[in-house]
């Protein structure tokens, strides 16, 4: 889910009959002795392992547990077709006041204002997040000036779960209009690819409601047709900010005061006739 006002979210998705589960490479092996014991394959054989061993280490490294972690919601954007001269709070007071009698919802919520006026407002719960997330239910005024809601684009990664033994030549969007006759919340389906473009026998399953995620994490299962799937939480890579002007990870390069360094050697240089060290790891 720059300006606040293009809000995406800071992860992005890797993305772009009935198959035999993968299996997992990492079981412990019991030895009799402390050397390793000599193993002869043939290279398709090789091939095909490393291949299969990479696509665990993908499926493992979006799986791993965040139900622990508080979910960060992103803002609904509501931009104002007039000149609004409410502050906040009573911009604030007045949708919490318009929820509460309409829908019987209380929210908890906080707001500021954004790019070019438009208010940012954040859910501090789920119950808030969702029910935000229906166009229908805004109001068409806030403190008497007509409002405009900025759709998401992206809900977080908990609002999403992986589909295992999903098989590769199975549609997506056939199984997506099956699958919503029993998961109601569920509103897309999409294919997990590794960086070459091959297909893997999974796929990434968003809902928006993250009770029903929960639920079937809990289970261990979704029903697919009349088989029965095993499915994991869904935790998408995380982004990793790398000054490009001194090589270090903990700021930006646009906030980066410190001397440029060599991006081969690491070392405070001139860059014009190039680098003339050895290249380091940077």
């Amino acid at each position: 889910m720059s300006n606040t006002e293009g809000y995406e979210s800071p992860m992005e998705p890797i993305i772009h009959q009935q198959q035999t589960p993968i299996q997992n490479r990492n079981q412990s092996v019991d030895r009799t002795t402390n050397k390793r014991p000599r193993s002869y394959r043939s290279p398709s054989f090789q091939q095909q392992t490393d291949k299969n061993g990479k696509t665990d280490f993908v499926l493992q490294y979006m799986t791993l547990r965040t139900t622990n972690l508080k979910i960060i919601f992103p803002p609904i954007i509501v931009k104002f077709k007039g000149d609004q001269q409410a502050s906040i709070k009573d911009i604030t007071d007045n949708l919490i006041s318009k929820w509460k009698n309409q829908h019987g919802i209380d929210l908890t919520i906080a707001a500021r204002f954004g790019h070019l006026h438009s208010l940012l407002v954040f859910a501090d719960d789920s119950s808030s997040f969702e029910s935000f997330l229906d166009s229908r239910r805004w109001p068409r005024f806030l403190k008497d000036v007509d409002i405009e809601v900025k759709v998401l684009r992206q809900l977080p990664p908990e609002y999403s779960l992986i589909i295992h033994q999903f098989n590769r030549n199975w549609n997506e969007d056939e199984w997506l209009v099956e699958l919503q006759q029993r998961y109601v919340s569920l509103y897309k389906i999409t294919r997990v690819r590794v960086k070459d473009g091959s297909t893997l026998n999974a796929v990434i399953a968003d809902f928006n409601t993250i009770e029903e995620v929960r639920t079937l994490i809990k289970l261990g299962k979704i029903n697919v047709g009349s088989m029965t799937h095993p499915v994991k939480p869904c935790h998408l890579p995380i982004r990793i900010n790398k000054c490009l002007k001194c090589l270090r990870h903990d700021h930006t390069t646009k906030s980066c005061s410190r001397p440029r360094l060599c991006p081969r050697c690491a070392e405070e240089h001139s860059l014009e006739h190039g680098c003339p060290n050895h290249e380091r790891c940077t």
